[in-house]
Formats: structure tokens, sequence, C-alpha cells
């Protein structure tokens, strides 16, 4: 079985989470309004910039973790999914 590797960042609000994929990574919520910031900080840990998130997956509709979408999205380009 391949390792999947999950590393949970702090986007603010709720728990947020980048899934290391073969070309880059998956982010999971995107955490309160002013998270682009924050995300560019967490990605340049793992030596990594916005343009890498190719897909953003939303598990709730509540504001916590979708508030900071509109941002996010605007850095990444990335596709949208909701769950």
């Amino acid at each position: 079985m391949k390792k999947i590797d999950i590393k949970r960042i702090n986007l603010g609000g709720s728990n947020s989470y980048l899934i290391k994929c073969d070309d880059g990574y998956i982010l999971v919520d995107t955490g309160i309004k002013g998270a682009g910031e924050k995300l560019v900080s967490e990605l340049k840990k793992y030596d990594s910039k916005p343009v890498n998130i190719r897909l953003i997956i939303l598990t709730q509709d509540h504001s916590d973790p979708t508030q900071g979408l509109t941002e996010v999205k605007q850095l990444t380009g990335a596709p949208i999914a909701i769950h």
C-alpha cells in the first residue's frame, strides 16, 4: 500500500489539510477570511507554492472552513470540489 502524506495546516477557524499527490497538493478546507497569506506561509515550509495546489476540497458549507475560498482560489487557480 502506498503511503499517503497528509499535513495538518493552520489556516484559521477549522482544520485544513494538505494531501501530497504526484504533481502537487490537494487542499482540504480553506479556513477563514485572510487565509491566503497563511497558505503561502504553510506551503513554504514544504518548499511549495500556491500554484502547486491541484484541487481544493470543501468538506462543509458553513463559514469556518470556507471563508478563505475566494482568496485561496485566486492564489491557486485550482478547481473546487464540495463534499
